[in-house]
Formats: C-alpha cells, structure tokens, sequence
C-alpha cells in the first residue's frame, strides 16, 4: 500500500466467458480480504461485484491477487481494484 490506513473498497470484474472457471482471492501479509476465510476463492460471470470492507493496512504492505483459471481453453482478464484511504 502506497499508505497507511484503510482498504475501502474492492471492484472485481469478471468477463463474460469467465463461467465460474476462473476465480480469484484479495488479500494482504497473511490476510485473506476477499473472501475472508483463507484458501477461499469468488468465481462469477459476467460480473462486477462492489465490495466494502474495512480492512487496516500498513504503508509498504503488498496488497495481493491469486487468480486461478480452470479454462483449459481460454484466458481471462480480470482484473481487481482497492481503493486505500489512508493518514499517510
């Protein structure tokens, strides 16, 4: 994180094809953010969920995506975004 506060915010986009064969976990250290129990993943389709959360991170701390693709045949872009407020 750029800053020390808050994570906010997550905006997951998952295309249309997706078909619950790709799915994805947020987190940060050793904390799973989305979904919040650890090795849990989200699989949609089609879909761009609006999470809110309000998960404390510290300045420095990597803010990471797993993806996995169970689609032998395709790829698949989807993509994350946190939004951080923050006091620093």
């Amino acid at each position: 994180s750029p800053l020390t506060g808050r994570i906010t915010q997550l905006v997951l986009h998952f295309p249309d094809g997706c078909n619950a064969l790709v799915d994805v976990a947020i987190g940060h250290k050793d904390t799973w953010v989305c979904p919040n129990e650890i090795d849990t993943f989200v699989a949609l389709n089609d879909a761009t969920p609006v999470l809110t959360v309000n998960e404390p991170i510290e300045k420095g701390e990597e803010i990471w995506m797993i993806i996995r693709n169970a689609d032998g045949r395709e790829q698949h872009a989807i993509t994350v975004t946190a939004t951080v407020i923050g006091v620093e």
